[in-house]
């Protein structure tokens, strides 16, 4: 898949959005709530124009280049970025062509569709996956393709709570994760489970191990990863559907867990 080496196994037989979002959802979350520990309720202004910036009234202010995703609708639709209508610069919009460019060499029609439904009915009668929470798997997705060490997102509303219009942020000066403790990586498997986006638990966990910094993958058994981090080691264990059964940290001599969470959580 181009763009994707060296960081992405993908198959493209498979559902490859769905495999894009389990690539990220773990980093994803927990940047996530780290951006929202720093800069929830920051007053903050956008400039689109060149270089496009989104300031946060930090003291001092802390700069983020944006990259648009795509923007929801009152109506009910999904439109990219890539469509760009707003004709915003193309640094502003090089992602979502990553995107695009992508989704046509694959012929993944959801990634090349500039305008579509949110609704799951709606999209089935347009030939397109009936997916629920659209536009967060698109932003997932897109944040998996920019190969963003601490992916970010960010939702500007218009005029209505559902015109929403979806920006990944980036500046790895001033925002970035700090070395993976085991603690937050339990945290994180936990966020990541409720969520209800990760498929495939396994390509999940270890897609995000394989990124994170200050984890090192050990593969302990068929059914068994050990995350191990400075101050100890996560382990996890998964089912023979490839669910997440059990989680269970050591934190030097002492462990936390297991956490037996199998039977709340399906695959979807």
């Amino acid at each position: 898949m181009a763009d994707l080496e060296p960081n992405f196994w993908i198959d493209v037989e498979g559902d490859v959005v769905a495999q894009l979002v389990d690539h990220i959802v773990l980093l994803a979350c927990e940047s996530q709530v780290r951006f929202a520990e720093r800069f929830g309720g920051v007053a903050w202004v956008g400039d689109l124009s060149e270089p496009p910036t989104f300031t946060f009234h930090t003291d001092p202010p802390t700069l983020f280049a944006p990259s648009f995703v795509g923007s929801t609708s009152a109506e009910g639709s999904w439109m990219w970025g890539w469509h760009n209508i707003n004709q915003f610069t193309e640094s502003v919009v090089a992602i979502a062509n990553t995107v695009y460019g992508n989704g046509e060499q694959l012929g993944i029609t959801e990634l090349t569709t500039p305008l579509q439904p949110l609704d799951p009915d709606a999209r089935a009668a347009q030939g397109l996956p009936a997916r629920t929470d659209v536009a967060t798997q698109y932003t997932l997705l897109t944040q998996a393709l920019s190969l963003d060490p601490a992916p970010i997102w960010f939702r500007s509303l218009g005029d209505s709570p559902d015109d929403q219009a979806t920006f990944i942020l980036r500046n790895d000066a001033e925002f970035s994760l700090p070395p993976a403790g085991s603690l937050s990586v339990n945290r994180t498997l936990t966020e990541g489970l409720s969520s209800g986006l990760m498929t495939d638990h396994v390509l999940a966990v270890h897609s995000y191990a394989a990124r994170r910094e200050g984890i090192e993958l050990d593969r302990a058994d068929v059914d068994r990863y050990d995350l191990r981090c400075a101050d100890g080691t996560v382990t996890v264990r998964f089912d023979d559907l490839r669910r997440i059964s059990a989680v269970e940290s050591t934190i030097g001599p002492e462990t936390v867990g297991p956490e037996s969470i199998g039977a709340e959580w399906g695959d979807g």
